[in-house]
């Protein structure tokens, strides 16, 4: 689903001079507009409100987490805001009449209109400045306690839109090549993966391309059958792509996972 995830990894290579390898996982979020091919029946737009980094290491492959280099924290990628505050002070008055200019003693005849106003403000601002998160990252482990997860979840707002931290700065752990003869085997494989459930997709602006059957589906107020055409559409890209665990593809399964991005972690 590259119209709503994009997913990069990479290390070090492993070499005979390299053991342990900084892995690097770039993920960022957007808002994905779903159904843009001819031949597609509907469209709409696609965001997450959750997802989950999964770091796989299979255990035939001959490598290891460095526990202490996993980055456990839950610091994310911040931004900074500021706001600026004024108060205002402010009088007007009012004359009317003629007005002395001059020690001469010389009458000006300048009349002041009764509606017009003077008005003296003085203002003070306060610069106030706050850090913000654009996402919450909390660090766990996967259900078979091996493979570390990252779950991503907005700090403001409801969708995730950006990217989670900084890859080139924050490796998320180090590897360790286990491997006896580095120059004769192959070097570890490192899998990296972005999943989600079925209530974590955020499905909006749903239209039908079939003009009559979407003058029909209108009629509905509550536009279920617009729902269900966009989910029988992901359910078909998912299992096009192999990325629907299941073997029924329940879509209406609020708890239905999916994985919606896999890599390999390209040696570099």
């Amino acid at each position: 689903m590259a119209e709503i995830v994009t997913l990069e990894a990479w290390h070090e290579k492993f070499d005979g001079a390299t053991e342990r390898a900084d892995l690097h996982v770039n993920v960022a979020f957007t808002a994905g507009r779903i159904g843009g091919k001819a031949t597609d029946k509907v469209r709409f737009r696609l965001m997450l409100k959750q997802a989950e980094v999964v770091i796989v290491i299979p255990p035939s492959e001959p490598a290891k987490v460095d526990p202490r280099s996993v980055r456990r924290d839950t610091r994310a990628r911040e931004g900074v805001a500021t706001q600026t505050r004024e108060t205002d002070l402010q009088g007007s008055t009012t004359a009317g009449g003629k007005l002395k200019l001059g020690a001469s003693g010389v009458e000006a005849g300048l009349d002041f209109d009764a509606s017009a106003a003077a008005s003296a403000k003085a203002a003070t601002s306060v610069i106030v400045t706050e850090a913000l998160r654009e996402m919450m990252v909390v660090h766990g482990l996967d259900e078979d306690g091996t493979s570390h997860r990252w779950t991503i979840t907005p700090a403001i707002g409801d969708e995730l839109v950006g990217q989670p931290w900084r890859s080139e700065e924050e490796p998320r752990l180090t590897v360790v090549d286990m491997r006896v003869d580095r120059d004769r085997h192959i070097p570890p494989s490192i899998r990296v993966e972005v999943r989600c459930r079925r209530e974590d997709l955020i499905i909006t602006d749903i239209v039908m391309t079939d003009e009559a059957k979407w003058s029909v589906l209108q009629l509905n107020p509550q536009h279920r059958n617009r729902m269900a055409a966009a989910e029988a559409y992901l359910r078909n890209r998912l299992f096009e792509e192999r990325l629907l665990e299941g073997a029924d593809g329940d879509m209406s399964n609020p708890f239905a996972r999916m994985t919606l991005a896999v890599v390999l972690a390209e040696s570099l």
